[in-house]
């Protein structure tokens, strides 16, 4: 692993658990962009330094799940006998700044926990956002925010219940519930779901670790299941296995890589195209990081012509994931990991340590800045933390 902390701005927007996400947007429609996670913003000048902090809508109170018992042990027996505190999960899992209209993004459209409401928050007042529902309680662990087709028609792509899977327009009347569109009855579960352009053409398919998703010529009418196999997958590993978030990305002209890391054990993987037809979609699985437990969320980013890979896969560990006491090493560092990916997967991926202090929740904000620097946002029981690589700094 190559250490580059010293090449990263790393400012601590609030040490508070208030989120498990955050994402960039211009929240106010002034031209300047901000940091949101949970109920707060704060506007960055020069993209880059944080001003005051902002309440700018509620959100709902922590979350707990309720337990029905069998073999595995309750995780959160911690929390019944403390009445839930400290929180264990924030009802804010994952934001998305959408367009109602044209121009600026002008609303977000914000997923919690499990069986919490999906909301609607639309612009108000600079501290007033009103809020209305989307759709009702699901599997949002699982969740995306995406195009769906070609035309960049966005819709939310989610797990209604567990296996089926749905996508979500909204209504003509901006207060009234999104409209369901059924994907299918296969493969939705509680981790594992993305969006993503994997044949050669640009049209995006639903991805799931067991199988991916091909819409009709209507988006809107229920779509195309297609198996997926993994030629080198340890037993008892189905698919993908137990992936948490599935993105596909593209090197040249090839059909998409798959990148997928584990919520629940440790490392991360690539898994490369091999052979499809109608029937099956087969891949060959590579390790890209084998140490960090817990990782949660992952993003991937191109790289510029001046940096040493071919793409970027951004992660963490997600500091005690579910509880001090529960899976692999839930108090173990929580680094943040900037990981270069080549094209050809027999070259050895770069490891790179962004931090050691903050690890990611379960979605986190990453994007290039307007000179080419690359800055990433993070929000979990630790705090709500940004990074922005320094100018000279190696790539």
């Amino acid at each position: 692993m190559i250490d580059t902390r010293a090449h990263w701005r790393h400012q601590v927007l609030t040490s508070a658990f208030v989120a498990e996400s955050c994402a960039f947007a211009d929240m106010t429609g002034d031209g300047v962009d901000d940091l949101v996670a949970g109920p707060y913003r704060w506007p960055l000048t020069d993209h880059e330094t944080p001003g005051p902090t902002t309440q700018f809508r509620e959100t709902p109170p922590a979350w707990l799940p309720p337990w029905g018992g069998g073999s595995r042990p309750d995780p959160h027996a911690h929390l019944r006998a403390t009445g839930g505190n400290p929180p264990q999960y924030r009802a804010a899992t994952y934001d998305w700044p959408i367009r109602t209209g044209k121009g600026r993004p002008d609303s977000l459209l914000s997923v919690g926990m499990h069986q919490d409401l999906i909301r609607h928050y639309r612009r108000g007042d600079d501290t007033d956002w009103t809020a209305s529902e989307v759709t009702g309680g699901g599997i949002y662990e699982s969740a995306t925010y995406t195009p769906l087709d070609t035309d960049g028609t966005h819709g939310l792509v989610t797990v209604p219940a567990r296996p089926r899977i749905a996508w979500y327009e909204p209504d003509s009347d901006p207060t009234a519930p999104w409209i369901e569109h059924p994907v299918g009855e296969h493969g939705g579960n509680w981790h594992g779901l993305g969006v993503g352009a994997i044949g050669t053409d640009d049209q995006p398919h639903i991805l799931t670790p067991l199988g991916a998703y091909t819409p009709a010529d209507d988006i809107r009418a229920p779509w195309q299941w297609t198996p997926l196999f993994v030629e080198n997958a340890p037993a008892p590993l189905a698919g993908l296995g137990d992936v948490a978030g599935i993105h596909a990305h593209r090197f040249g002209d090839h059909p998409a890589t798959l990148f997928g890391a584990s919520p629940h054990g440790r490392g991360c993987w690539r898994f490369d195209l091999l052979d499809a037809d109608t029937r099956r979609r087969l891949y060959r699985r590579h390790t890209v990081e084998a140490v960090t437990s817990q990782l949660h969320a992952l993003a991937v980013l191109p790289a510029t012509a001046d940096e040493p890979c071919d793409a970027w896969v951004i992660t963490g560990k997600r500091w005690h994931a579910h509880g001090p006491h529960h899976d692999i090493d839930p108090a173990a560092t929580p680094v943040l990991l900037r990981i270069g990916v080549h094209a050809d997967p027999a070259l050895s991926p770069r490891v790179e340590l962004i931090d050691d202090h903050s690890g990611v929740g379960l979605h986190f904000a990453a994007r290039r800045l307007p000179d080419g620097r690359m800055q990433i946002a993070t929000a979990n029981k630790l705090g709500v933390h940004l990074f922005t690589h320094t100018p000279g700094g190696p790539a």
